[in-house]
């Protein structure tokens, strides 16, 4: 039996249990600005902890209460090597020891953020007791953490056997799981769902302009052909789709390039290819564990084999190495914000320690951030 995906009315009541207060609309007019994150919930989730904002980075960080063994998280403003938990009410004993306190604190992990036009925006999972869906929320707050509102609401089966991907891109929300995609636009409240077949479920999809590539396993194409890992075309104007590659597993795409392993006679190889000529370079020799592009920069997280470490290495659209840096420690990536690479490192307590590495420097030097 086909799951079906309903995204139901807008239901616009906040966020939070003590902001009951109703909203008719969202913002128009900073909506229908371009809004751009492209890299979905289900894909390096654990990249989503840090975002750029007007006047430095604004950190997500984990924290749970040893005492209810309650978790949530709350956001942090780092700047020029201060950093400052981000709070509206200086009478509420908000501070590292109290952050529950913190008019930022959300209760369970705030992963899938972004922010724009002053606002944060993510997306909440509220789990129902029905035994059959969840609510899935996109929310929208102040970056202090007040005036929570419910932008959108939908539910998605639990029967889903791909977990649910988010995006926003120009004022539409994304939503993937499955064999569907669903487009909802934020102003017009018009749903858009495309279904890529019964047997084929969405891996990823990335978004630029005007044009999604979605990545697909076991698409059937028109003449009735079943394709594994297929990459097709999306114009998201006129819905056309176009099979542009076929058996490709998929690691990045963006307008130029797609970056890919190739696995022959247990030899692993991620490459790069471009898109108009099909040339090929090599980028390294094994998987690669994250990869995203900045400033025009592929940065990829790697294994490197033959000396036991992992491995940073920035490469332009042409597949010209830049910098290569190798750890011989453990890393969580989180991301990249003006060619800083951050990351995070647990110690045998699991007390976790942030640093970044300055990919535009021939130093390898960690420096590292101080919290409180």
């Amino acid at each position: 039996m086909k799951i079906m995906f309903i995204i139901m009315m807008l239901l616009l009541s906040g966020c939070s249990n003590d902001n009951k207060q109703k909203s008719n609309q969202v913002n128009i007019d900073e909506l229908d600005n371009e809004i751009q994150y492209n890299v979905f919930q289900t894909n390096w989730a654990y990249m989503k902890n840090l975002i750029q904002v007007e006047d430095g980075i604004m950190y997500s960080l984990q924290h749970k209460n040893e005492e209810t063994c309650m978790q949530g998280s709350y956001f942090l403003y780092y700047e020029n090597g201060e950093s400052t938990i981000i709070n509206n009410d200086i009478n509420n004993g908000c501070d590292f020891d109290n952050v529950e306190k913190c008019t930022s604190y959300f209760n369970g992990f705030i992963e899938n953020y972004f922010y724009f036009d002053k606002d944060i925006y993510y997306v909440e999972i509220r789990y129902l007791n029905n035994n059959e869906n969840d609510n899935y929320v996109l929310c929208k707050s102040e970056i202090d953490g007040t005036n929570r509102q419910d932008v959108v609401q939908f539910e998605i089966p639990k029967q889903a056997s791909r977990i649910a991907g988010f995006s926003i891109h120009k004022g539409k929300l994304y939503a993937t799981y499955d064999n569907n995609l669903v487009i909802y636009n934020l102003i017009t409240n018009d749903i858009k769902i495309i279904e890529f077949g019964s047997a084929s479920f969405v891996k990823k999809i990335y978004l630029y302009n005007d044009i999604a590539y979605v990545e697909i396993s076991q698409y059937l194409n028109k003449d009735g052909e079943r394709i594994q890992d297929a990459i097709i075309k999306l114009d998201l104007i006129t819905f056309e789709l176009e099979v542009m590659y076929e058996n490709i597993p998929l690691y990045f795409i963006d307008e130029t390039n797609l970056i890919s392993v190739d696995k022959h006679d247990d030899k692993v190889t991620t490459y790069l290819q471009n898109h108009e000529t099909g040339e090929k370079v090599i980028l390294t020799e094994g998987y690669v564990t994250y990869r995203l592009k900045e400033n025009g920069k592929y940065v990829l997280g790697h294994y490197d084999k033959e000396n036991d470490m992992s491995a940073i290495t920035v490469f332009d659209e042409q597949g010209n190495l830049l910098k290569e840096t190798k750890f011989e420690d453990n890393h969580t990536a989180m991301g990249v914000i003006d060619g800083k690479y951050y990351m995070t490192k647990e110690n045998i307590n699991k007390k976790s320690t942030y640093f970044y590495l300055d990919l535009n420097s021939e130093s390898d030097e960690l420096v590292q951030l101080n919290f409180k």
